[in-house]
């Protein structure tokens, strides 16, 4: 018998190799092809259907029994078994996003209130994926049963809570149906805060927001309809939202109102947001209006016109006689200008004449340049005239002072002139300063020549505050 030549068995052998290896990549790419059409449908770039979604993405299960808390945190994403928590947890922020776009596109409206349960666990409040979540929650809700979201957001014991959500699922239905939306508002009879306090302003400004994409001068009218309480936040609403895009019509919309404090508040946010986009335009129809009109928007177009070029603004407002400069025109340049340029600001205000509107700015000035170089304000600070305006000064430069160097905020707080004035910033400093580092304190305000030595006693001997108090 022949034996079988040894190239022969290598051949066969790689050949059955190469054939298995074959097969295995025939399956890994269906896997892969699989795996991107599901990727696909969690980034949006393929239809999918709600059946579809639900076999990536689950509920609780159905045999979970109903109020079993200790299940819901673990309210599981079948596809990627990924839980709510874990998917806040993720550390790629666009993953995270896509993972929370698919969770509640899946989610049934049955099985929200455990998912809104399980985010309190899950995350900080502050945490803005967390509030992506709910809000992502609510308006999927909102979508399927928005009555039925509203009355569970009203129900909510934590009443700040109860009412962003409500407004969150407020939203959706009146961008879906505002009449229903506006009838929904008109109910709460028995919520004084709706009808009355912040909330219903809210309320009302979230309906108007929305109807007016759709029919502005329905909105307006209805806005117009609506008590005090409930018609500024209407107004401002629906009119701030068409001057994002058409400010010449929300201007000719504003000048149809009733005159009074509504129309000029409104009149004056136009003019801030016109301003931001086209401020010589926003200015040249502010200087055609008026009265309390007219002040009110020369006033926020320059505001709006100073939070993207604060030195072109503050040029502008150069070129008006220094005797007919208005207060608020100062304050509104500085007070943004310095959260760009503190240094320019500080000197810009240095050129401006002396007024209730050059002290108001001049703490937020210093403020925000001691943050960015405490030197150059203390620098500057030294330099300027003894009066109310260095008072604002120094306090401001003493808050932004004291956590870093508690006895040079005490030193400069003892160094405002006006007494009451003094005495107050002082007692802030010296007890904030003996509650946190009591021996330091002591050890100064008994070398210390900055204050007298009767105040010296006075303020070790006064009792400490409880905290709390």
């Amino acid at each position: 018998m022949k034996k079988t030549p040894f190239i022969a068995i290598v051949i066969a052998a790689c050949a059955v190799v190469i054939v298995y290896q074959f097969i295995r990549n025939a399956g890994l790419a269906d896997k892969v092809e699989q795996l991107k059409q599901e990727v696909a449908g969690l980034r949006g770039d393929s239809p999918m259907n709600a059946s579809g979604l639900s076999g990536i993405v689950t509920g609780k299960k159905a045999s979970r029994e109903k109020g079993e808390k200790s299940g819901v945190k673990d309210n599981q994403e079948a596809g990627t078994g990924a839980t709510l928590r874990q998917i806040l947890a993720n550390p790629d922020p666009l993953t995270r996003i896509e993972l929370l776009l698919a969770y509640v596109r899946g989610i049934s409206k049955e099985d929200i209130p455990d998912a809104l349960f399980a985010l309190q666990e899950s995350a900080p409040e502050w945490d803005p994926h967390m509030r992506m979540a709910v809000d992502l929650l609510l308006t999927r809700w909102g979508t399927m049963d928005a009555e039925g979201a509203l009355a569970y957001t009203q129900n909510m014991k934590n009443r700040k809570r109860a009412g962003q959500a409500s407004m969150q699922v407020l939203r959706v239905l009146a961008s879906q149906d505002p009449e229903k939306a506006r009838e929904w508002l008109a109910t709460l009879t028995d919520n004084p805060e709706a009808k009355n306090g912040w909330m219903g302003h809210f309320y009302a400004g979230t309906v108007a927001t929305e109807w007016v994409r759709q029919d502005p001068e329905a909105a307006l009218a209805w806005a117009n309809s609506l008590p005090e309480s409930q018609r500024r936040g209407a107004l401002g609403g629906a009119l701030e939202t068409i001057a994002a895009t058409n400010p010449v019509q929300a201007a000719e919309f504003a000048m149809d109102l009733d005159p009074g404090k509504e129309r000029s508040e409104v009149i004056g946010k136009i003019a801030e947001s016109w301003a931001e986009s086209a401020p010589q335009e926003a200015l040249a129809w502010a200087m055609t209006l008026p009265g309390e009109d007219g002040e009110s928007a020369i006033r926020q177009a320059i505001s709006g016109w100073a939070e993207i070029d604060a030195a072109a603004a503050a040029a502008f407002v150069d070129a008006i006689p220094a005797e007919e400069r208005s207060d608020s025109h100062i304050r509104e340049v500085a007070n943004r200008w310095a959260s760009q340029e503190p240094a320019a600001a500080a000197q810009w205000l240095d050129s401006q004449p002396d007024g209730q509107g050059k002290t108001d700015a001049m703490g937020h000035v210093v403020w925000n340049w001691t943050n960015a170089d405490p030197q150059a304000a203390s620098a500057w600070l030294i330099e300027q005239p003894a009066g109310e305006a260095r008072d604002r000064g120094i306090g401001a430069l003493a808050k932004a002072t004291f956590d870093s160097d508690p006895a040079a905020a005490v030193i400069w707080a003892a160094d405002i002139s006006d007494e009451q004035t003094r005495t107050a910033s002082l007692e802030r400093g010296v007890r904030g300063w003996l509650e946190r580092d009591p021996e330091a304190a002591r050890q100064w305000l008994n070398s210390t020549d900055a204050i007298s030595a009767e105040e010296a006693q006075k303020f070790q001997e006064a009792p400490r505050r409880e905290p709390g108090k």
